[in-house]
């Protein structure tokens, strides 16, 4: 008489995940799941140019342009060589134009013998190619800079902004071109 029991309680189980199952195959099939779909971040650019020239055994000019958000604003100062560039009244990048004609200063050159000298915890981190320039990257606090060789090798531009902006400004230097 026991085994009749049990034989019912595994029957009347097996028959209960029967229709759970079937049941949930049901449902399933009339109500399909979508698929998630990818985040796609779209950020829109425009482009910002300029000329820089200085004077050393003749005129040295050094043309360049790169895409920036859409939103930014650019200011130029220090003879065309310093450009500012703001996104919604944020910095986000500062970008200066050194000619190195007449000094010969590398990127580790700038990075020791100037920026250190203003921030004294700067550190030199590695190396990066963006947009067909090799940059010697540098931190220090908030702050990271790029220091490339540009310009046939005369100029070094020298892009420096908060850490918190590394991706977007390695977007900008992907796009620079120089002549």
């Amino acid at each position: 008489m026991e085994s009749i029991k049990t034989y019912k309680a595994i029957l009347l189980s097996v028959l209960g995940l029967i229709i759970v199952v079937a049941g949930s195959f049901m449902y399933m099939r009339h109500h399909k799941t979508k698929a998630p779909q990818a985040m796609v971040k779209s950020t829109s650019t425009t482009m910002i140019s300029g000329k820089v020239t200085r004077i050393f055994e003749g005129e040295n000019d050094l043309v360049y342009s790169m895409d920036v958000p859409a939103t930014a604003t650019s200011t130029l100062s220090m003879d065309d060589a310093l450009v500012t560039i703001k996104n919604n009244d944020v910095l986000f990048a500062a970008v200066y134009m050194s000619y190195e004609g007449a000094r010969g200063y590398s990127s580790a050159d700038y990075i020791q013998n100037i920026i250190a000298k203003s921030v004294p915890t700067v550190m030199v981190t590695g190396t990066t190619s963006l947009g067909g320039v090799t940059w010697t990257l540098a931190e220090g606090g908030n702050s990271e800079w790029h220091v490339g060789q540009v310009g046939n090798g005369a100029w070094l531009m020298v892009v420096e902004n908060k850490k918190s902006l590394h991706d977007q400004v390695v977007t900008m230097l992907e796009s620079l071109t120089t002549k």
